[in-house]
């Protein structure tokens, strides 16, 4: 199922407007999402391909607002670890309340306001297959039409009415601040003062940044191979796998 099989359907721009488009503010969100998702996806699964635009409400604009939905087209079955992994980097990007991924056989709906562990919890609405595509088809297709139509995309009616699935604390950067608010509540309890509470934070959110934030071939600069040196060094007790295994050793802290 190509964009182009279900933009008329759905009342999107024509596929060159979401892929390409014009103005300054889609394009920007469009060029930053292709860097971030494709190029992600590339190192993580090298033989998927996969094409990355923005359904914006108006392609042509030169204006910041953020799109109404990012658009996700796979040439092939993608399987679920890799739609996994693109809902995942959706989520992170914290720009949009919705990711539309594109098989050939399903059109999936995914909240961007969800955590990517809460498993189908994420899906807003699917649709299987392309036959008899019509305003009046089958109970699925109407459904489907009602939530992604362009026209209540533009008047959230997703997130309208299905409410569970796009609260604002399961965005990526508001579940961040309420976890650094929560060690910070908790590292303030322990009677450690405000300034080196703050100091300890912007070390640790440093630090998770190089475990996270990976560079052109895909490697972090605490990468597997850069904690088992440390380890080998006796600078480590273990070759950690991440921050929080990291943090349960004060030694290795």
């Amino acid at each position: 199922m190509r964009y182009a099989d279900v933009h008329n359907w759905l009342g999107w721009p024509d596929p060159n407007q979401a892929f390409e488009p014009e103005g300054a503010g889609a394009q920007m969100y469009a060029d930053f999402a292709r860097k971030k998702i494709q190029g992600a996806l590339k190192i993580a699964h090298p033989g998927v391909e996969m094409k990355v635009g923005v359904i914006a409400a108006d392609p042509n604009s030169d204006s910041s607002e953020g799109p109404l939905a990012l658009v996700c087209e796979f040439p092939r079955a993608a399987g679920d670890t890799v739609l996994d992994l693109v809902h995942r980097l959706a989520w992170n990007l914290s720009r949009t309340a919705l990711l539309v991924t594109l098989e050939p056989h399903q059109l999936i709906a995914w909240s961007c306001y969800q955590d990517p562990t809460r498993g189908e919890h994420r899906r807003v609405c699917e649709l299987p297959g392309l036959d008899g595509l019509q305003s009046t088809g089958t109970q699925q297709q109407r459904e489907v039409r009602d939530l992604l139509h362009w026209v209540n995309l533009i008047t959230h009616r997703a997130q309208n009415a299905q409410t569970e699935k796009f609260s604002a604390d399961g965005r990526a950067d508001a579940l961040l601040l309420k976890n650094l608010r929560y060690v910070r509540g908790e590292l303030l309890n322990m009677g450690l003062a405000q300034d080196h509470c703050h100091d300890l934070l912007a070390r640790v959110i440093f630090t998770q940044f190089l475990f996270h934030r990976k560079d052109s071939g895909g490697q972090a600069f605490f990468s597997k191979q850069m904690m088992r040196r440390l380890h080998e060094d006796e600078i480590l007790s273990k070759a950690h796998d991440d921050l929080a295994s990291v943090l349960s050793s004060k030694t290795d802290t």
